[in-house]
């Protein structure tokens, strides 16, 4: 059997059962359904478009409460060890990039797309707001480079407290169940 594409996997899965899938991993979310739902809706209408990554899912410890795990969703490239973020990556995109084996002998195709419609919406619920979010990081990065002068200096001591926004908010999501 050979990969699949996202969008394949989405067209297999149903609303409800995907509904289910989120607030089980992710309890916070349920407030947040309506919107998963209408980029669920989307998704099954958009054309899919070339990819060079393939999306890989993995169970991580969280690094701010070891006991828990939760579904990591990152790309890779074929012969590539490398992990990629795929939060600004546009959504048709997505749907045309294939789920490498690993992924899809492990979870459901219901699974994929409960996480992968997760990771997507990181910075919001419609393809503007991503783009804004990417926008605002650019002028960050254009800002630095100009300004090397204005950069303050990482203590890696302090480190640990800058650790992970989706890694503090998971700890919150359980703390609040």
């Amino acid at each position: 059997m050979g990969n699949m594409k996202l969008k394949e996997i989405i067209s297999q899965s149903n609303w409800q059962d995907v509904a289910i899938a989120i607030v089980t991993e992710h309890p916070c979310q349920r407030k947040n359904l309506e919107g998963f739902r209408i980029v669920f809706e989307t998704l099954r209408l958009m054309e899919p478009t070339e990819s060079e990554y393939l999306i890989r899912i993995e169970r991580r410890a969280d690094i701010l409460d070891s006991e828990y795990t939760y579904p990591d969703v990152f790309g890779v490239k074929e012969g590539d060890e490398i992990s990629y973020s795929l939060v600004f990556t546009p959504w048709t995109e997505w749907l045309g990039m294939e789920v490498n084996q690993e992924t899809l002998e492990a979870l459901s195709p219901i699974q994929i797309t409960a996480y992968c419609l997760h990771e997507m919406t990181f910075f919001g619920f419609t393809e503007e707001q991503r783009e804004q979010q990417e926008a605002s990081l650019d002028e960050s990065r254009k800002e630095a480079k100009e300004h090397p002068e204005d950069l303050i200096e990482l203590n890696p001591d302090d480190l640990h407290i800058e650790i992970s926004m989706k890694g503090y908010l998971r700890c919150l999501d359980r703390w609040l169940r």
